[in-house]
């Protein structure tokens, strides 16, 4: 049994273990927001906003998850919230209160086959049913897919996820990449990233994210480098911007 400020995690043996979620997130769906490989960060990291990645139906407060026993490589993970949104039921609150969102579910499959080393393929669904009423107040939607292969030093990956927002903007974006390990200590990666931004009325915009990263590690100190930039991002169009970032870190 693990126990957090946020979460508690029990173990069941046989039965996999149960989560309660109270905010923190990282279970799921939002496990696998961006799973194409990399050395150091994904290509929309140190932007005021990313790509729309997977992970946003079931992971407000009150949150419950039911994580499977890994069978062959195969980890199967349930999640389920009674009532979503700013308002969903934390300690000593009422659920639910203040919201049209309802309950939500997700389904996700993360599997690397143990009879083909280096792959790694997966994908998951979701889905949080909207109380209000009107065509444009409908249930929000959420799934992503994707493969990922590793054959020696050369690792390469992709992932599509879609997002009905509720009638609202939807989204769908892809991430393509590849990380390469140079020697022991060195390694390098490209990604690429595009989130289509479809909204109900209004000319759709797609914003691109591309980011080249190198970690080297050495001993008990790595260095981390990544540069980033963005064109039209948060479905702005002429909105573009870079980021560089490099990183120092020491273990003792």
């Amino acid at each position: 049994m693990g126990f957090s400020s946020s979460s508690v995690t029990i173990g069941m043996g046989s039965l996999g273990s149960i989560s309660v979620d109270s905010g923190t997130g990282g279970y799921g769906l939002a496990s696998l927001d961006n799973v194409v490989p990399i050395a150091f960060e994904e290509a929309d990291a140190g932007f005021s906003t990313g790509l729309v990645d997977a992970g946003s139906v079931v992971t407000s407060t009150g949150s419950v998850f039911w994580k499977a026993p890994a069978i062959q490589g195969a980890q199967v993970t349930a999640g389920y919230i009674p009532s979503g949104g700013s308002a969903a039921s934390a300690d000593g609150a009422t659920s639910g209160v203040g919201t049209a969102q309802e309950s939500g579910w997700e389904l996700s499959i993360d599997w690397s086959p143990e009879m083909v080393p280096g792959l790694r393929v997966g994908g998951g669904l979701g889905e949080l049913e909207n109380g209000s009423v009107g065509k444009n107040n409908q249930d929000r939607e959420e799934e992503t897919m994707f493969a990922s292969y590793t054959f020696g030093p050369l690792s390469v990956g992709y992932q599509w996820t879609a997002d009905d927002n509720g009638g609202s903007t939807n989204y769908e974006t892809d991430v393509y990449g590849a990380s390469f390990l140079v020697n022991d200590v060195f390694s390098v990666s490209y990604q690429y990233g595009e989130t289509d931004y479809k909204p109900a009325s209004g000319t759709a915009v797609t914003a691109e994210f591309t980011g080249i990263s190198a970690a080297y590690n050495i001993g008990p100190m790595a260095i981390k480098f990544t540069d980033n930039s963005a064109r039209d991002y948060n479905g702005v169009a002429g909105t573009d911007d870079d980021n560089r970032e490099l990183n120092l870190s020491m273990s003792f």
